[in-house]
């Protein structure tokens, strides 16, 4: 039996999952998947949005911006826990 060591180290997950464009980025659409409400939520959420924001207007050649849409319901269960739900 052989033994390694490992270094310790933060592992950082991100609260936003997906950032990306739904059909013809010329419509403006976008879809951002937030799974989390860390102290990074608000920083990684604002890029995400510059970021689909810009490749909307590059498709329009500046016509339109990014159409958003709060897809999420929250819900308080019997034991008074948080839950999201996709609507």
């Amino acid at each position: 039996m052989q033994s390694v060591q490992l270094p310790r180290q933060i592992v950082k997950i991100h609260d936003v999952k997906a950032a990306t464009m739904v059909g013809d980025p010329k419509d403006g659409v976008g879809y951002i998947e937030l799974r989390g409400f860390s102290e990074d939520a608000g920083r990684e959420m604002r890029a995400a949005i510059n970021a689909l924001q810009r490749r909307a207007e590059y498709a329009s050649n500046g016509e339109h911006g990014l159409k958003v849409s709060l897809r999420f319901q929250l819900l308080l269960t019997d034991e008074s826990h948080i839950k999201l739900k996709k609507l």
